[in-house]
């Protein structure tokens, strides 16, 4: 095939292969779309240029459904409308190398269960979903190659249960869930050229990537590298075996890596962490002070009261003094009688005295003139 097309560009170009004509030899080859087709057909190349859309009018020709392979490459082709292959009933191989197509859908074809060979290298595909290639059971060899591939969901393969050959490679792919391959069984699976990030999610994926190298099912395995972080990049994929982090050297093991992009540690990580570590031991100082002194202030306020319990505490000394004058005047009164005791006794002395030595007349005589009363 690539021999004919060589041929053919090079009889183009000197001129010698007439425009809108169709040659049929082994293939039925043309350089423009005609309006009608021999019937028989089985193989169909065309070299046009900008083509467009395929709408579902361009193909609408019953003479097509013998048609087993279709070729257009390099034709300018921008989208293709839902159904614009249904007069391809036995159609096994088609060929869109080169277009511009951003968006694939199995609702182009009508009769999907045949296609065998589908090849898409160098367009703009950007991402594949469930309904890629939903009903393509049969589809056994597939090349988005050379893409703008960044995203794959997990239930895009999973209508392809015969798929022997899967090229992915070159694309945009940085990560890609393990899941989305499950429904595979032996393919042999491209996905070198892409800028891989081999952080930490990663993982999973690289003994998924070391199970295919064992069976020889990863082709190029040597072109499979991480590009990112830093300390990964050049490395194989299926290489990196753990994550390290390379500041503190911490293993970590990951799940399912689809819709997750961290990257490496940078410089400017590092210097934000010991900054947030200086702030906390800063902190941690400064309580510590301040708990100190506390303590200090409550030991200080266990041997000396405060000036405000000194003040509470001198209005009781001022109403204690009243019970010490109360005192005071009790045992003044306690020695006055003392003293009248001690007079009424020598008052007693002398009356006796008196009794034994002085005339009763004489005595009556003292009595009545008040002799022997004493100053008080």
């Amino acid at each position: 095939m690539k021999v004919l097309f060589l041929v053919w560009g090079f009889f183009q170009s000197l001129g010698f292969v007439c425009s809108l004509t169709c040659v049929s030899a082994q293939d039925y080859v043309c350089d423009y779309i005609p309006n009608d087709y021999p019937p028989g057909l089985t193989s169909l190349v065309f070299f046009v240029r900008n083509v467009g859309e395929i709408n579902s009018t361009i193909f609408n020709y019953t003479s097509l459904s013998s048609v087993t392979s279709l070729t257009m490459r390099q034709s300018g082709i921008t989208a293709i409308a839902p159904g614009a292959f249904a007069q391809f009933q036995s159609l096994e191989s088609l060929n869109l190398h080169s277009n511009d197509l951003s968006h694939i859908t199995s609702d182009w074809f009508i009769h999907k269960e045949g296609l065998e060979k589908l090849i898409l290298i160098n367009n703009s595909i950007a991402a594949l979903d469930g309904n890629s290639f939903a009903g393509l059971v049969k589809l056994s060899d597939l090349n988005l190659s050379h893409n703008q591939i960044h995203t794959i969901t997990s239930d895009c393969f999973s209508f392809l249960p015969g798929l022997k050959h899967l090229d992915l490679s070159h694309n945009k792919l940085r990560h890609l869930s393990v899941d989305s391959f499950i429904p595979l069984n032996r393919t042999k699976i491209a996905v070198h050229g892409n800028p891989w990030d081999c952080s930490c999610t990663v993982y999973e994926f690289s003994l998924f990537l070391r199970e295919l190298q064992t069976a020889s099912l990863l082709p190029n395995e040597m072109e499979v590298l991480c590009m990112s972080p830093a300390h990964h990049r050049g490395r194989p994929v299926w290489n990196v075996s753990k994550c390290v982090n390379p500041t503190t050297d911490v293993v970590f093991t990951t799940g399912n890596s689809q819709n997750i992009t961290p990257g490496g540690i940078h410089l400017s990580t590092v210097i934000s962490l010991v900054v947030v570590l200086c702030a906390l031991v800063l902190v941690i100082c400064v309580l510590s002070v301040l708990y100190h002194r506390k303590q200090e202030q409550k030991h200080l306020l266990t041997i000396k009261p405060l000036p405000e319990e000194q003040e509470h505490a001198s209005p009781g000394q001022g109403q204690a003094q009243p019970d010490f004058q109360a005192m005071s005047g009790i045992s003044n009164r306690l020695e006055s009688i003392s003293c009248d005791h001690k007079m009424k006794q020598s008052n007693n002395r002398l009356l006796l005295k008196l009794d034994q030595t002085v005339p009763e007349s004489q005595i009556y005589q003292i009595y009545s003139t008040r002799i022997f009363q004493t100053e008080r």
